[in-house]
């Protein structure tokens, strides 16, 4: 599947040969079983011999309609085979985390863990899942999950986009984006304003074009749960398996202007405390230096992009939420409401 773009056009998919610019057959890539989704401006195909993988991946990708949508699309395929000792010895692997080992050679990249082995051809069209035999999918799933956004983000960036981590809300008239490094209070505060009535629009990931509207990630976000003795949200997992619920897609296939920003922090201290933040470009700066998922990235960090996207964010009203450790922190949603710039 080298050098092959997949695509939708005219509610058809179709596979183009970038080198002999011919159109190849699909069907010929296709397992037994398929559906496709979609995940913001980029449409994924998913094929299986058997139903075990295409029912999990579902949880995460609701099957979509293509008829109105133009765009590139991924190919996720799932074998029933592990590849030969012969192919993984041309693989440079040139890290490790978690237990998963990333590697490349000139025509793929490549994850494995376990008895899974993931590709990825370059054109991060073609994604192609390897087990050995009794794997259990289960156990990978989470890792794999982590791969494939790393892929719709590649495809992102290639396309223009800024990824961003954070999360997307709407209340209204009003769209706000949520910021903030890992433990910093992005999921509590988010699960704090989903109960006031504001609606999830996406979990980790956002993207952003140059005009600086923010686009939604997916149509699934974690299920949380708010722990009584700190007052903070945690996500609820099943062992190492994410658990996730369905979110509705984006209405705007625009994206979506963001009107202001929210910073949140955790802290041992009396109370929570809502002030205006007067150095938003700097921060922004430092939340913004990285892509999110990054281990599964493999397009470029795109200094130039990030600097649109932060000049369009600095513009807009920035805050810094505190929320105290251990404390009723639903007083400071209702200072946040009322744009009290004083502590709770």
């Amino acid at each position: 599947m080298s050098n092959r773009f997949i695509y939708c056009s005219d509610g058809k998919m179709k596979a183009l040969h970038e080198d002999l610019l011919v159109d190849i057959n699909l069907r010929t890539c296709v397992n037994k079983f398929m559906y496709v989704g979609r995940v913001t401006k980029c449409g994924i195909l998913f094929t299986s011999d058997t139903k075990q993988y295409l029912n999990r991946m579902s949880n995460y990708f609701s099957e979509d309609s293509i008829i109105d949508f133009t765009g590139p699309l991924i190919l996720v395929k799932f074998n029933t085979e592990y590849l030969s000792k012969y192919h993984k010895n041309s693989i440079y692997w040139i890290a490790e985390k978690n237990g998963v080992q990333k590697g490349e050679n000139p025509e793929a990249y490549y994850y494995e863990w376990g008895d899974y082995l993931v590709t990825i051809d370059k054109s991060l069209c073609v994604v192609e899942v390897y087990n050995r035999k009794d794997a259990d999918f289960d156990k990978f799933l989470p890792y794999f999950i982590k791969i494939l956004e790393g892929v719709i983000i590649s495809l992102h960036i290639r396309m223009g986009f800024f990824p961003v981590h954070g999360g997307l809300l709407k209340k209204e008239k009003g769209n706000y984006l949520i910021l903030g490094d890992s433990q910093a209070g992005k999921t509590t505060v988010m699960g704090l304003l989903q109960s006031q009535g504001y609606e999830y629009l996406s979990d980790d990931i956002v993207f952003f074009d140059l005009n600086g509207r923010a686009y939604p990630f997916g149509n699934y976000k974690k299920v949380m749960e708010q722990e009584e003795k700190s007052g903070c949200f945690y996500e609820k997992c099943d062992g190492i398996v994410r658990r996730v619920e369905k979110i509705p897609g984006m209405t705007s296939k625009e994206g979506l202007f963001i009107d202001k920003i929210l910073l949140p922090g955790i802290k041992f201290m009396p109370e929570c405390r809502l002030t205006l933040c007067t150095k938003s470009s700097r921060i922004l700066t430092g939340l913004l230096a990285e892509y999110p998922c990054g281990y599964f990235v493999w397009e470029k960090y795109l200094f130039s992009r990030s600097i649109s996207v932060i000049n369009e964010l600095s513009k807009k009203e920035t805050y810094n939420l505190e929320l105290a450790y251990g404390k009723p922190n639903e007083e400071a949603i209702r200072v946040w409401e009322g744009g009290e710039l004083l502590t709770c």
